[in-house]
């Protein structure tokens, strides 16, 4: 059997989503990195370290790379293995809900991904989907550009960019870390920073609800901060956590269980996660040398 047989034979192998493949980067995750105001948090340790007012890709990578060296000394072996997670503000991201009535939960991927450019009419860049297809009632976008942008960054810095998600899903891992049926609950997560106040509502099996932000600024008008608050009243009897500071997302985070539990929580978050093509194409090279080895066994 020849090599482009066996990977021909593979099962689902071209259907899958970068979300699909991503899971697999989210278990071997070593690092998360939180971007907040103006600061950039290792979210295990909890050292920061201060980004200018107008911060861009090689500084987020730059300020990544001194955190990495403020911890324990490692051999470059050690070094090699590690595989970062960039938490990025909420409105980096666009969101929009998900209706797609009588479409299978395996084509809801491609068929959004097809009606993006009338979904999203004002961006003529190129955009990255991210979307839990069997929990869809929200989907994501994000700047391919801006991906491919921190991933070149991060890895002239030497870091391998795993991902990027937006900081409030990581409430994703709270829920998944919940067994206790009677602490099983809908959860908000809102976020405060300088410029935007966002929300983001997850129900107890940590699927998004509900997403959205709004400029701090335009909460000045008094029918737009009306509009704000009448959205959200209407989840005031649920849970909810609020986070003004990346201090607070690394103590919230801590509490959640940490990096373990976000690998334990892979499956879940790697459909709401960006992972940049390079990454992918850097696994799936790996991958194929996995079974081109294993096929030159069996000739």
């Amino acid at each position: 059997m020849k090599f482009n047989d066996i990977l021909a034979r593979m099962p689902g192998k071209q259907e899958q989503t970068p979300g699909q493949q991503g899971e697999a980067f989210l278990r071997r995750i070593t690092r998360i990195f939180l971007l907040f105001d103006q600061a950039l948090i290792d979210l295990d340790s909890g050292d920061q370290v201060e980004l200018g007012e107008d911060f861009h890709s090689d500084a987020i990578a730059s300020a990544a790379r001194t955190l990495m060296n403020m911890g324990p000394s490692r051999d470059k072996e050690q070094q090699d293995q590690d595989s970062a997670l960039l938490a990025i503000p909420p409105q980096w991201a666009l969101s929009q809900p998900v209706d797609m009535p009588g479409v299978k939960p395996e084509d809801r991927y491609a068929a959004l991904r097809l009606q993006g450019d009338s979904l999203l009419p004002a961006y003529d860049e190129p955009l990255m989907l991210a979307m839990d297809e069997q929990r869809r009632q929200m989907s994501f976008w994000l700047p391919l550009g801006l991906v491919n942008r921190l991933f070149n960054a991060f890895s002239q810095q030497d870091i391998f960019l795993a991902g990027l998600i937006p900081r409030p899903l990581l409430g994703v891992v709270a829920a998944s870390g919940t067994e206790n049926q009677v602490d099983r609950e809908d959860r908000l997560i809102l976020d405060d920073d300088r410029e935007v106040i966002s929300g983001c509502l997850l129900n107890v099996d940590g699927a998004v609800l509900d997403f959205s932000h709004t400029r701090q600024s335009d909460l000045q008008e008094e029918a737009l901060l009306q509009e704000w608050q009448t959205h959200w009243q209407r989840y005031e009897q649920v849970a909810s956590t609020l986070l003004r500071s990346a201090t607070d997302y690394q103590r919230w985070f801590r509490q959640q269980g940490g990096i373990q539990a976000l690998q334990h929580a892979a499956h879940r978050l790697a459909p709401l996660s960006f992972f940049p093509e390079d990454a992918l194409k850097a696994r799936y090279r790996l991958y194929r040398n996995r079974i081109k080895n294993l096929s030159l066994i069996h000739i």
